[in-house]
């Protein structure tokens, strides 16, 4: 009975053993597999990619072919040998202008007047508005001052120095000259000055002129052109 139950437990323990050692040998191939899987699936898509391009290269490779003509090839357009004629014509000579008639009035004064097909009220109008034109007397031109009004004018870069010593430095800012005397104005020194007015201690503006001003100083006269600045004599 003992020897029985010996040889059964011995039996059971190589059982375990043998089933033991098969999964062990399963798994191992099972992992050897899935390897093979993962390099071989890579490498297969990479030679099947690498063959399809050497075949397109091989097959599909651009070609030059050159093609020889041997006829000539005639132009669309080409020089004509007919030569060309011109016809020209002068243009025609502009209409005369049409003047329209006038009527002599005659000169202002004359008396004798043209005035056909004039209503006799605005013959009469034309003939008064002429006889006052006559009447009235012509406009005198107003002289325009000059130096030789004022005797002794000298410029003043001309004067002595010790009249010129008593001249201090003048800005000639502006400078309006008019016909009507009240009217005339220069600026000096940040000062609008008139004709009489003192320009500085001792300095007399006498006179505005269309290009200049003449002032006095210690009796003398002098001239000073407009805009022009004297920076004075220290």
């Amino acid at each position: 009975m003992s020897m029985l139950l010996k040889a059964r437990r011995q039996g059971g323990r190589s059982a375990a053993l043998e089933a033991s050692l098969g999964l062990g040998l399963g798994a191992e191939q099972r992992s050897r597999r899935r390897l093979g899987w993962l390099l071989g699936l890579p490498l297969c898509l990479g030679l099947g990619m690498g063959a399809n391009l050497a075949w397109h290269w091989v097959n599909l490779k651009p070609q030059q072919l050159r093609h020889e003509i041997t006829e000539p090839t005639l132009l669309p357009y080409g020089p004509s040998e007919t030569p060309a004629r011109f016809l020209t014509r002068a243009l025609p000579a502009p209409p005369a202008p049409v003047l329209a008639p006038t009527q002599d009035l005659g000169a202002p004064g004359s008396g004798s007047l043209a005035l056909d097909g004039v209503s006799a009220d605005l013959a009469s109008r034309f003939e008064a508005a002429l006889a006052a034109q006559a009447q009235q007397p012509e406009s005198a031109a107003i002289p325009e001052p000059a130096h030789g009004e004022i005797s002794g004018v000298v410029p003043l870069s001309d004067l002595p120095d010790t009249v010129a010593r008593r001249v201090p430095p003048l800005n000639y800012r502006a400078h309006v000259f008019s016909s009507d005397p009240s009217k005339r104005v220069v600026n000096l020194n940040g000062k609008d000055c008139y004709e009489g007015d003192a320009v500085a201690p001792g300095v007399m503006l006498l006179q505005i002129l269309p290009e200049g001003a003449i002032l006095r100083v210690a009796g003398q006269s002098f001239s000073l052109q407009a805009l022009t600045d004297w920076p004075g004599i220290s």
